[in-house]
Parts: C-alpha cells; sequence; structure tokens
C-alpha cells in the first residue's frame, strides 16, 4: 500500500507543476502578463485534476491488485493532457488577439482534463497489453 500511495503522491506532485507549466505557456500564447497569477492557476488546475487521476489510478490499482499500473496510468496521463493542450491551441488558432482569448482560459483545462481521462484509458490498455492480462 505504501508504494502506491508513493505513486499518486508522484502523480498529484506531476500534475501540480504540469499545470504551472502549461498555465505559463498558455498565459504567453494569449500575451497575459501576470506571472504569479498564471502559476496559481495553473497549480490549482493541476492540483484538481492531478488528485482525481491519481486517486483513478490508485483505485484501479487497489481493483486490479497491482500497483504496476499506476506508473502506465499517470505518465500516459500526464503525456496526453501534453499533447491535447497543443492541439486545442492548434485548433483553437490561438492567438487572435481579441477578446477570443479569453476562451482558452477554459479550453485550456478542458483539453488537459480530457487529455488526462484519454491518457489514463490508455495507459490501463498499455500495462495490460504488456502484462498479457
Amino acid at each position: 500500500m505504501r508504494a502506491k500511495l508513493f505513486w499518486a503522491g508522484i502523480g498529484v506532485v506531476s500534475w501540480i507543476f504540469l499545470g504551472m507549466i502549461l498555465s505559463l505557456i498558455g498565459g504567453s500564447v494569449i500575451g497575459f502578463s501576470q506571472i504569479d497569477g498564471l502559476i496559481r492557476f495553473g497549480a490549482a488546475i493541476g492540483l484538481a485534476i492531478g488528485l482525481f487521476y491519481s486517486g483513478a489510478a490508485l483505485l484501479t490499482a487497489l481493483l486490479v491488485h497491482s500497483r504496476r499500473v499506476m506508473p502506465w496510468m499517470i505518465s500516459s496521463s500526464l503525456a496526453c493532457a501534453v499533447v491535447c493542450f497543443f492541439i486545442a491551441i492548434g485548433l483553437g488558432g490561438y492567438p487572435k488577439h481579441t477578446q477570443a482569448d479569453l476562451s482558452f482560459l477554459l479550453i485550456a483545462p478542458v483539453s488537459i482534463a480530457l487529455g488526462g481521462l484519454l491518457g489514463s484509458g490508455l495507459g490501463v490498455a498499455f500495462w495490460r497489453s504488456r502484462m498479457g492480462v
């Protein structure tokens, strides 16, 4: 159980840092200049998403009786979240240099959360294929 809690903690901390980094990138894309606000916003979003996905990884590990699924779920959710973030930038055509850039404040966290969901599912699938389950 200690190893599972360790991986859950690593997942939360990783999501917090990812949230801060992506909020800084997103802020630079739309020209937002309040760096401290961006870091707090990114940390809050990262904490919320990280608690959800680390909890999901912990629950999955308890259900399948293997802690080895957790690194797969956490790493693939982080990777897919980054990919979906940049897809949202590309498909949204940001920066538009208008008021429409404010929609990025909603679109970015949603795309990160959906990418994390996709990544968690892929992580379980990768783990199952590697373990032969």
